[in-house]
């Protein structure tokens, strides 16, 4: 078994060796099916490292190799290139920081999470050079949505059928959980509240795809798909997310420009409230998580309470230097018992200055560039525009009672709904006639061949 697993894997790697670009759209199943305590029990590698690890690491140099050097394609420095790498940067200085303050011997595990940063620059490098033209875009969009559906179906099956399907949780998870299932369904995602946050994304994403299809039969898929994805997100009993699909689909519903748009969400919002009629078993399951909200019987950590004392602890344990430098996720943690469950307290406190800069700057910039392409005439960009804008309103939201920053799967959407903006912009200026640009061209990349195959009059459809 494991040697035809060992072929598979030696296979796809000489496969994306020849086709690059097939590499930058197999990621998201790798990721978000990757059976992690499958893995995690046999060993196979040092510090528990991963295949998906290694793949993200043989696919950036694989890009680095054929694309830039043997193909000529020039480094993409633009947003993408430089929003992705200043974090990087500011959350290795806080994690080095947070390495100093604890026993030399614990400090491998903080420099594990600054390895796993440069490993995700290097798949977010990867696929920002494998989108050339509206071709690549369109794909990229498809195989993350279907993705996303298929991690969904994951960890629908992990609720029904846990202990068949326990090669997908997290193995902190089973061995806490003991003999009886308790635990959330996190499916292929490991946390929960993770897997909600992504689902919530795809399903904003999914709903502007909606906008693109042209035949009934089409639409009625991916109305399907985003149903199933709301009885996922119900399905992991995550409040966050909950609470994150329902505000983010209701602002959609009133504030967005386009009328299908504000159509698609109150549809959306009807298959929520059916998922909820229908599925009592879910909602029940849901109910009971709702419950434990405001009752000061659940625990620290799982009632509103503990979430805002949880708050507090972050910033009445940090220091001057967490303040300027930060601390790193582990040294948050080990000084305070628990994750901040929130962002934003740390950006302040577990980032220091360089990430409340970071977390001030890069939505201002994702909207400003998200603004400029809402208006153009091609169907597709629009898509990406709104549902990107307003993926990254939802991903906010969530980042209120969760610490999205730090936890792996909502950094990778959001990583990747900046990398989609930038390519997106930089193919509308260079394909799009500037009478139909409905904005100032941005200076992105303008060094940059045009694609092959691409037109400077029209984006193909």
């Amino acid at each position: 078994m494991f040697a035809i697993m060992l072929f598979g894997v030696f296979l796809v790697l000489a496969i994306i060796f020849i086709k690059p670009k097939w590499g930058s759209l197999l990621i998201w199943p790798i990721l978000f099916t990757y059976p992690h305590s499958w893995w995690f029990y046999r060993g196979f590698l040092p510090l528990n490292i991963g295949v998906d690890d290694l793949f993200c690491i043989f696919l950036f140099l694989v890009v680095v190799v054929r694309r830039n050097f043997i193909e000529g394609i020039p480094v993409r420095f633009g947003y993408a290139y430089w929003t992705i790498s200043f974090f990087v940067l500011i959350a290795s200085i806080a994690n080095y920081c947070g390495a100093l303050d604890t026993i030399s011997a614990y400090r491998i595990v903080y420099f594990k999470d600054i390895m796993k940063l440069l490993v995700y620059w290097g798949l977010f490098y990867a696929i920002l050079h494998c989108i050339d033209d509206i071709h690549d875009l369109k794909i990229q969009f498809t195989f993350f949505t279907m993705a996303a559906v298929l991690g969904a179906f994951i960890v629908t099956l992990q609720s029904y059928f846990p202990f068949q399907m326990e090669i997908f949780a997290a193995p902190d998870v089973l061995e806490t959980r003991g003999l009886t299932y308790e635990g959330r369904a996190a499916g292929a995602f490991m946390n929960p509240n993770s897997a909600a946050c992504v689902l919530v994304c795809a399903t904003i994403l999914m709903s502007a795809a909606i906008t693109l299809q042209r035949t009934v039969y089409a639409k009625f898929l991916v109305y399907g798909m985003t149903f199933f994805l709301l009885t996922a997100i119900m399905v992991t009993r995550s409040r966050t997310g909950f609470f994150t699909i329902v505000i983010t689909l209701v602002l959609m519903a009133l504030l967005d420009h386009n009328r299908s748009v504000k159509n698609i969400a109150r549809l959306t919002i009807v298959a929520g409230i059916m998922v909820a009629l229908f599925f009592s078993g879910i909602r029940l399951m849901f109910q009971e998580r709702i419950e434990v909200t405001y009752s000061a019987e659940a625990g620290w950590g799982a009632n509103v309470l503990g979430r805002i004392d949880s708050w507090r602890s972050y910033f009445d344990t940090a220091t001057t230097r967490d303040y300027f430098l930060g601390q790193g996720r582990l040294g948050g943690v080990n000084k305070n018992g628990i994750e901040s469950h929130s962002a934003y307290v740390s950006f302040i406190t577990v980032y220091g200055l360089g990430g409340v800069i970071w977390a001030i700057v890069t939505p201002i910039l994702y909207f400003r560039k998200s603004w400029q392409l809402r208006k153009l005439p091609d169907r597709l960009v629009s898509a990406i525009s709104s549902g990107g804008a307003w993926a990254i309103v939802a991903w906010g939201i969530y980042a209120l009672a969760a610490d999205a920053i730090s936890a792996q799967y909502p950094r990778y959407i959001l990583f990747y709904l900046i990398v989609l903006l930038d390519r997106t912009v930089w193919i509308a200026e260079h394909t799009v006639p500037e009478e139909e640009y409905s904005g100032t061209p941005l200076a992105l990349d303008h060094d940059e061949h045009l694609p092959v195959g691409t037109s400077s009059h029209v984006i193909a459809s």
